[in-house]
């Protein structure tokens, strides 16, 4: 068995994976139920916005991908309980192979690796972390929910997403620089995981729109824990 997955669908796999390698570890057995739509995102390409379309489309990319696993081998057999309302509230119960499953776990660590190493993605800052920026006047609020950038583009938040996401990319907005990661849960109560995972989702949201030539998010960690800000036109201002 060899696996061949690139992009997306590598993510997609190693995402539910590594789902299911969290259970075994506190399983006696090899038979887990897993929620179809994760407590935490491990990939924030694969969520980018906190929406019920996004959520209904992430939970059928998790499905295909447990059939994946099946077809290869690393899983016997699984079995969709549905919930009463909402797909993102389903869970699957799953038969490992576990013998198929630790050869596919050895196979998609190493392509994360190999990834991680040449990486150019979600994680990459987009430009050189630089602190001579320039911030364009004409990139600004024009109303309670959207952000214009200099009329090449909108970021907009519905009223439907997380309304902490748009908490967060205000702070940066206001700032026009650093701000820290605790600084920014002290806003919402959110913890520092859940904070960088929403600010993950911005960056998703800004590149899924084909504004990453107008402003990026960047990081960094080694100010007091970890700090983002909004860098606007990334390539000019090097």
């Amino acid at each position: 068995m060899k696996i061949k997955l690139e992009g997306l669908n590598f993510l997609k796999v190693y995402d539910v994976l590594l789902d299911i390698q969290d259970k075994l570890q506190l399983s006696a057995t090899n038979d887990i139920t897993i929620d179809l739509f994760p407590s935490r995102i491990r990939f924030p390409k694969l969520f980018p916005e906190d929406t019920p379309f996004s959520k209904e489309r992430y939970c059928q990319d998790r499905l295909e991908a447990i059939n994946y696993l099946k077809e290869i081998g690393a899983i016997s057999a699984y079995q969709l309980y549905k919930a009463h309302f909402n797909t993102w509230e389903d869970k699957v119960r799953i038969v490992v192979n576990k013998e198929m499953f630790d050869k596919a776990q050895k196979q998609l660590n190493s392509i994360h690796k190999r990834m991680e190493k040449n990486k150019d993605n979600d994680e990459a800052i987009e430009a050189p972390v630089t602190d001579n920026i320039t911030w364009p006047d004409n990139f600004k609020w024009i109303d309670e929910n959207t952000y214009d950038l200099a009329g090449e583009g909108r970021i907009t938040f519905m009223a439907k997403e997380d309304n902490k996401t748009k908490t967060y990319f205000k702070k940066m907005t206001d700032e026009k620089d650093w701000v820290k990661v605790v600084d920014m849960a002290g806003l919402t109560g959110e913890n520092a995981g859940q904070v960088r995972t929403k600010l993950n989702q911005i960056k998703a949201k800004i590149r899924n729109k084909g504004y990453s030539h107008l402003i990026t998010v960047e990081s960094k960690g080694d100010y007091f824990g970890g700090a983002y800000r909004l860098h606007p036109y990334p390539k000019r201002n090097v």
